[in-house]
């Protein structure tokens, strides 16, 4: 009987000590869970962050370059002076190619 005492005793203060190694064991997963979400949490700061100044850094690149280009003053083509018209000269298809009020864009085939 003393020896049946002695066994639940010991049999309880182990289950105790597998209780208190387990709930430490679940207590330290718990705790490594929660620093591997704030790190990943922080990764993804980071990497938002860095994207961030870099579409910050292009937009100032693009708006430089936008200041940097100055509006080119662009020059008229200078207008033909009076003596170089000469007035057109319209080609009159003989008189077999002639048609009344339709002007050939290709030559015709003649009329026969």
């Amino acid at each position: 009987m003393i020896k049946e005492r002695k066994l639940e005793r010991d049999r309880r203060a182990n289950n105790y000590r597998l209780d208190k190694m387990y709930a430490l064991h679940r207590k330290l997963e718990v705790e490594e869970l929660k620093k591997a979400q704030e790190k990943l949490a922080e990764d993804i700061a980071l990497e938002q962050e860095r994207k961030r100044a870099h579409q910050l850094q292009l937009y100032k690149q693009i708006q430089e370059a936008k200041k940097g280009k100055k509006k080119k003053k662009v020059k008229k083509a200078p207008e033909p002076k009076k003596e170089e018209l000469q007035p057109i000269e319209e080609e009159v298809p003989p008189p077999s190619y002639y048609i009344p009020g339709i002007t050939p864009q290709a030559p015709l085939k003649p009329v026969q």
